[in-house]
C-alpha cells in the first residue's frame, strides 16, 4: 500500500527504468492535487524535464491494473487517472454497469471460479426466529441527496404483529412516530447512505447546538409530562376516552369519522387512525377545532391534544418540513354521483347492532380455543449454517440457537386492556378466560407478549365469532345525509376527497366505458388490493349504470369496530328498475380461508344489508372472492 512516502515513488521511478517495477495504490493517494505524487518544483532528479512525480511516472508508460473500477468513475479520480498517461489500462472486476465492457479479454464466471478451486467453499450464516423477528425494527431504504436530508424508511411491526411503514429523520423520537410508547426514548442520532444504518440514542443525551439551550429541558419536562398521558401520532377511541376530549367511545367514533373528512386524520382498512396534517398546515386550520359540532365532544380538550402534539414533534424535529405538499384531490362526478346518490344514503343510514351473547357460552368456547391452540416457542435466535453450498453433493447444514433474554412490555392490567380494546369484550370477561386456561398456557404468555397478545385476540375473536354469528341484528334510524365522505355539511355533493381516501395505490382505469361509469371525475381509482384492481376491470357489464370505490361509510360491527365495503354499484335491472349492489372482495379462493376478524365482519354486513331490505331497500350485498368474476354475481343477484 502507498504510504505517500516521497522516497518510495522515486524509488519506483529510479528502478522502472531498468527492471519491472510494481507500485500499489488507492485512488485516494493520486486524485488530488496536495497529494505527494503530484507536488510540483521537488528538488529531486527526475527523467527528462519532468517536475513532479506524475510527470515522471507518465514518461514511462506504466501498465495500470485497476481492481474493483467502478471506485475509479469520479470525475476528479478520472482527470487524474488519465496523467499517467498509461500504456494500456486493464480493468478486472465484478461490477459493471450494464454490458460496459471494452475490448473484453478475459470471463470467469461462478461456476468456473468453484470448478478449477479459485475461490474458497461458501458458508451462509442465517440468523433468526419467526416469533422474533415478528417484533423487529428494519431499515428499508436511505432517501435524500446529501447526509442533512436523510430520511430513513423503516419497517415494523405494530403493537398487533401487524406491518407498518414510517420514515425518520435525523432528530425524530421512534416512539412518537411509531405510537409505542415504550420506544419514545429512542431518537434518531445519524442516518448513512454508505452503510444504510441509523443510531438511536436515549433522547436525555442528545447532543445539540447550543443555541438550543432549553432543548434538553424541554425533552425532560415533556418526558414527565407524556408518562400518563402519551400524546403521539396515533389518535383513536382510547385515546380521546383517556384524554376526556369525548365521554364514550360512541362518541370518539363519530368525531374520528369528522376529523378524516376533514383531512385532519387518515383511518386505514385495519381502524388505524392517524394525524396526518403537518404542522404548517395545522397552524392555518387549528381554529377548525374550534368550531366543531360533535356530540359529546369536548372540542378545548381536542385542540389542546392537537398543540401538544405538534408542539412535541416541532422539538424533537431537526428538520424544516415545510416543503410537504398538501394531500392530493380526487374529483366527483357530479352527474354520475346524482345517479350514485341514493345507494350512498342507503349506506349510510346511522344504526345500532345488537346481538344475544351467551357469556358464559364465550367464555368455555375461549378457554377451549386457547388451551388447544395458542403455543409460543421462546425467543431463540436461530443460527443456521450451510456449508460448501456451491456443490450439492456437500453441501451440509447445522443449527444453533441462542436464547433471548425477554424483557416486560405489559403491566398484567395493560395487557388486559389491550386484549378489551382489540376485541371490545369487556376487561371482565377477558380476565375471567385469562384466569380460567390452563397455567401452563399462561405461563407462556412472557415469552414473546406482543406475539402472545396477537395470538389470544385471535382466539378471542373466533370464540365471539361462533357464538353469535347466527344472532346479529340492527337497528336501523335515520339517514346521515350531511358531513359524510362524499357531502358537506349542508347534505350538497362535495367537489373532491383527497387522495388516500379510497386506498394506498392509484389504478389507472384501462377502458374509456369503464372510466365513463365512474362517480369520480378521473382516469383512475384508488386500491387497496389485487382483487380490487381485477374488479375495476371487471366493471365493464352493460347493466352498471355507474359504481364506485367506497369511502368510509361505517356500518357499526358485532366486533366492535366499524365496516367499510370496498364497492358500491347501481345495476339495471331486467324491467327497467334500479338495483343497488354492494360488493366486499376479498382475495380468497374460499371463504374458509377469511380470517374469523373478517368473517365477522362480512355477516354483521349481511345483517345489515337484510335489514335494509326488509325496509324496502332493492339492495343486495355479496363479498367477492377470486371467482366468480362480477358479470356472474350481477347475474346471480339478478335472478335471485
Amino acid at each position: 500500500m502507498y504510504n505517500y512516502s516521497e522516497k518510495t515513488v522515486l524509488n519506483y521511478i529510479n528502478s522502472s527504468e531498468q527492471n519491472i517495477s510494481v507500485l500499489v495504490s488507492t485512488y485516494q493517494s493520486f486524485n488530488k492535487a496536495t497529494n505527494s505524487i503530484n507536488k510540483s518544483k521537488i528538488e529531486q532528479s527526475l527523467i527528462g524535464r519532468a517536475k513532479s512525480y506524475m510527470q515522471a511516472l507518465a514518461q514511462l508508460r506504466p501498465v495500470i491494473i485497476i481492481d474493483e473500477p467502478h471506485r475509479f468513475e469520479g470525475k476528479q479520480t478520472a482527470k487524474y487517472l488519465s496523467e499517467f498517461n498509461a500504456l494500456f489500462t486493464l480493468r478486472f472486476g465484478a461490477t459493471y454497469k450494464g454490458d460496459e465492457y471494452k475490448n473484453l479479454i478475459y470471463t470467469l464466471d461462478s461456476v468456473d471460479a468453484f470448478s478449477r478451486g479459485l475461490v474458497k467453499a461458501i458458508s451462509v450464516d442465517t440468523v433468526g426466529n419467526e416469533n422474533v423477528d415478528a417484533h423487529t425494527i428494519e431499515l428499508k431504504e436511505v432517501k435524500g441527496a446529501n447526509q442533512k436530508n436523510y430520511v430513513a424508511k423503516i419497517e415494523y411491526k405494530d403493537i398487533n404483529s401487524k406491518s407498518q411503514t414510517i420514515e425518520l429523520e435525523l432528530g425524530e423520537n421512534l416512539g412518537g412516530k411509531s405510537g409505542i410508547e415504550y420506544l419514545t426514548s429512542y431518537v434518531v442520532e445519524r442516518i448513512t447512505k454508505e452503510d444504510e444504518n441509523f443510531d438511536f440514542v436515549n433522547e436525555l443525551f442528545v447532543v445539540v447546538p447550543s443555541t438550543e439551550k432549553d432543548f434538553v429541558s424541554s425533552i425532560q419536562n415533556e418526558i414527565s409530562q407524556n408518562s400518563i398521558r402519551q400524546v403521539s401520532k396515533v389518535f383513536n377511541e382510547d385515546t380521546m376516552v383517556d384524554n376526556a376530549i369525548t365521554t364514550t367511545a360512541r362518541n370518539a367514533v363519530k368525531l374520528l369519522d369528522t376529523l378524516a373528512e376533514m383531512g385532519f386524520i387518515s383511518i386505514s382498512d385495519e381502524d388505524i387512525s392517524e394525524i396526518v396534517l403537518s404542522k404548517e398546515q395545522y397552524s392555518k386550520r387549528a381554529k377548525e377545532l374550534e368550531r366543531l359540532d360533535v356530540k359529546g365532544c369536548d372540542n378545548e380538550k381536542l385542540k389542546e391534544y392537537f398543540d401538544s402534539f405538534y408542539q412535541t414533534t416541532s422539538r424533537i424535529k431537526a428538520k424544516d418540513r415545510s416543503a410537504l405538499k398538501e394531500k392530493g384531490k380526487i374529483k366527483i362526478h357530479q352527474e354520475n354521483f346524482a345517479k350514485f346518490r341514493k345507494l350512498w344514503d342507503i349506506l349510510n343510514h346511522d344504526a345500532v347492532v345488537k346481538y344475544d351473547i351467551n357469556s358464559e357460552l364465550l367464555v368455555q368456547k375461549a378457554k377451549e380455543k386457547i388451551n388447544r391452540n395458542f403455543m409460543i416457542e421462546g425467543q431463540d435466535i436461530i443460527i443456521k449454517r450451510d456449508k460448501n453450498i456451491e456443490n450439492k453433493e456437500k453441501h451440509d447444514s447445522q443449527r444453533e440457537s441462542v436464547t433471548v433474554q425477554t424483557h416486560s412490555i405489559f403491566t398484567l392490567y395493560e395487557f388486559v386492556k389491550a386484549l378489551s380494546n382489540n376485541t371490545k369484550l369487556s376487561m371482565q370477561t377477558v380476565a375471567k378466560v385469562l384466569s380460567e386456561i390452563d397455567k401452563e398456557k399462561f405461563a407462556l404468555v412472557p415469552k414473546n407478549e406482543n406475539f402472545a397478545l396477537k395470538k389470544i385476540e385471535e382466539q378471542l375473536i373466533s370464540a365471539i365469532y361462533e357464538t353469535i354469528i347466527n344472532k346479529i341484528s340492527y337497528d336501523l334510524k335515520e339517514i346521515k345525509t350531511c358531513n359524510t365522505s362524499l357531502t358537506d355539511e349542508k347534505g350538497t355533493m362535495k367537489d373532491f376527497i383527497y387522495s388516500g381516501s379510497l386506498g394506498v395505490e392509484s389504478y389507472k382505469i384501462s377502458k374509456k366505458s369503464i372510466k365513463a361509469k365512474s362517480i369520480y371525475d378521473e382516469d383512475f381509482m384508488e386500491v387497496d388490493s389485487e382483487i380490487e384492481k381485477s374488479t375495476i376491470d371487471e366493471s365493464d357489464d352493460k347493466r352498471i349504470i355507474v359504481f364506485g370505490k367506497l369511502p368510509r361509510v361505517n356500518i357499526p360491527t358485532a366486533h366492535g369496530k366499524n365496516y367499510n365495503p370496498d364497492f358500491g354499484y347501481v345495476i339495471e335491472e331486467n324491467d327497467k328498475k334500479e338495483l343497488y349492489f354492494v360488493v366486499e372482495t376479498k382475495g380468497y379462493d374460499t371463504f374458509d380461508a377469511i380470517s374469523d376478524s373478517e368473517k365477522l365482519k362480512i355477516k354483521s354486513a349481511e345483517a345489515f344489508f337484510k335489514e335494509l331490505q326488509k325496509k324496502g331497500f332493492n339492495v343486495k350485498y355479496k363479498p367477492k372472492l377470486n371467482s366468480p368474476e362480477l358479470t356472474q354475481m350481477i347475474s346471480d343477484i339478478i335472478l335471485d
